[in-house]
């Protein structure tokens, strides 16, 4: 966690670097633009003026799209180191941590069409009591239309997730090498990796993995030996 916290600081401190640099071209813009209002529309001065203002647009341009995309990696560190925390607690507990893997992911988008639901029964219920005999009609033709188109629509495959926050693919991503691994494929972000590492990478748990068994063997080899 301390390694996220400082990722987490390095980049508040580079958004809020890349805010005063952009306000500054803002200010650089707006001082071009009243110099360019007081300049002769022939004058050599006025052409140099435009390309400057175009060229400090373009920076600002760049600027912000590097704000969004820093913020971006902000939010996908929080919420990747929200979900190792939680897998870490899971660890623990081998029944939640299987029922946690099988878990379908469900969006705000797709919640609220029950909601709305909710609201049409309520609507209907009261159209009902108020006698509304041929709202109560269309309401039945519609409920029944949409039933049709329930069963004639294809289901949707659940799209496949990854990583230790149990999430659909996205970004950058990265495979573990260690044949044994029960994940596979890992967000950059969720591991704190900004950079492809060179040569193979293998995720904490089966870095972990690894060294009990090499520790292991260690251990058997000098028990055999102490022995003979």
């Amino acid at each position: 966690m301390e390694d996220v916290q400082m990722d987490l600081r390095r980049s508040l401190a580079l958004i809020r670097k890349l805010d005063d640099k952009s306000n500054q071209v803002i200010s650089d813009v707006d001082a071009k633009l009243r110099q360019l209002q007081h300049t002769a529309a022939d004058s050599s001065v006025r052409a140099t003026l435009i390309d400057d203002i175009s060229r400090l647009f373009h920076d600002w341009k760049v600027l912000r799209l590097n704000t969004v995309s820093e913020a971006q990696y902000l939010e996908d560190t929080v919420v990747c180191a929200t979900h190792k925390a939680q897998y870490e607690i899971l660890k623990h507990d081998p029944d939640a941590f299987e029922q946690h893997k099988r878990a379908p992911i469900v969006s705000r988008h797709e919640t609220e069409p029950t909601r709305a639901g909710s609201a049409r029964k309520k609507k209907q219920q009261s159209e009902k009591r108020k006698g509304g005999i041929n709202d109560v009609h269309k309401t039945v033709r519609r409920s029944e239309f949409r039933q049709r188109r329930k069963l004639t629509m294809p289901k949707e495959e659940p799209e496949p997730t990854y990583c230790i926050c149990n999430r659909p693919s996205f970004g950058q991503m990265i495979a573990c090498e260690d044949p044994k691994c029960k994940i596979e494929w890992y967000h950059y972000s969720c591991m704190g990796i900004r950079k492809a590492p060179k040569g193979d990478w293998y995720c904490p748990d089966c870095l972990a993995r690894q060294q009990k068994e090499q520790q292991e063997k260690t251990s058997n080899r000098r028990s055999m030996r102490t022995r003979r």
